[in-house]
């Protein structure tokens, strides 16, 4: 829903919270569980341990399209460093 930052070799865009007009298309590829986590607590001389263990739900996205606000989508734009330099 936002997009909190956006770039290119020119531009970087970082919105506060977020870039308004900025737009990415995603495609959900899959959706698993990452690798196990442990979790481990011993208490020291009270001979008490818990183990336990959780997979969290890992979600792979595919970045089809990236659009930059109307503003910035124009391809001659550049940045101010680069119009110093000329």
């Amino acid at each position: 829903d936002d997009v909190l930052l956006m770039g290119s070799s020119h531009l970087t865009l970082v919105g506060l919270p977020g870039v308004k007009g900025g737009e990415v298309d995603v495609m959900v590829e899959e959706i698993t569980k990452d690798k196990k986590v442990i979790v481990f607590k011993k208490r020291r001389r009270k001979n008490s341990r818990r183990k336990n263990g959780f997979r969290r739900e890992v979600t792979m996205l595919r970045i089809l399209d990236i659009r930059f606000p109307e503003k910035y989508s124009s391809h001659d734009y550049r940045g101010k460093e680069e119009e110093d330099e000329k």
